[in-house]
């Protein structure tokens, strides 16, 4: 009987952790698709101190180094990314992500780009959008003659609407005098007839 309720008890304890252990592991999935790293890496933390199985931890913080070498690696900072995929690449060989990026890193001098090159960037294409804003000038213009077309289209067709609305309701005001006309007379030859 000792034996029974101790397993028991092993049992729902167990099932208590594993459903702790999903919560962190959905929060953690939760913190990397929004770039929250430093959450990732504390419940990541929190995981291995909970005894999660050493495969799992390992595959989770794979996860972590290739979406925050990713994130590093989409603001340019190729050297700052490369770490992470190096360690991704040495646990995961097989993933082609993975595989590509290290490759692609490795075969090239890195380094990080700093904001000045993307201010640069980003004054080029400001230059080329003010070409275009007489080319956007011109098509607004264009589109508001229509949108003035379409407005008075729509207010003349409103206007037709409530003169069909009063000619129906003159005919209909006939129209129900005419059935109380003929009612009153079909009622007066009712009357007559007894």
């Amino acid at each position: 009987m000792k034996n029974f309720i101790f397993i028991c008890c092993l049992f729902v304890s167990s099932t208590l952790i594993s459903q702790e252990i999903s919560e962190i592991t959905i929060n953690f999935r939760n913190a990397l698709k929004t770039k929250n790293f430093d959450l990732a890496e504390n419940l990541l933390t929190e995981m291995r101190k909970e005894d999660l199985e050493l495969a799992k931890y390992e595959l989770l913080e794979t996860e972590l180094w290739i979406e925050k070498g990713e994130s590093l690696y989409q603001n340019n900072q190729f050297k700052s990314a490369f770490p992470y995929f190096k360690n991704a690449y040495e646990r995961w060989r097989t993933n082609n992500f993975v595989r590509d990026r290290y490759n692609e890193l490795n075969s090239k001098v890195l380094k990080d780009e700093n904001s000045n090159v993307n201010m640069k960037n980003s004054k080029i294409q400001s230059a080329g959008l003010a070409t275009n804003n007489k080319e956007i000038i011109g098509e607004l213009q264009i589109l508001n003659s229509h949108l003035q077309n379409l407005t008075s289209g729509i207010n003349s067709i409103d206007e037709r609407m409530e003169k069909l609305i009063q000619e129906n309701s003159r005919n209909n005001a006939l129209l129900v005098t005419a059935i109380s006309i003929q009612s009153l007379v079909l009622l007066i030859f009712l009357i007559k007839r007894k």
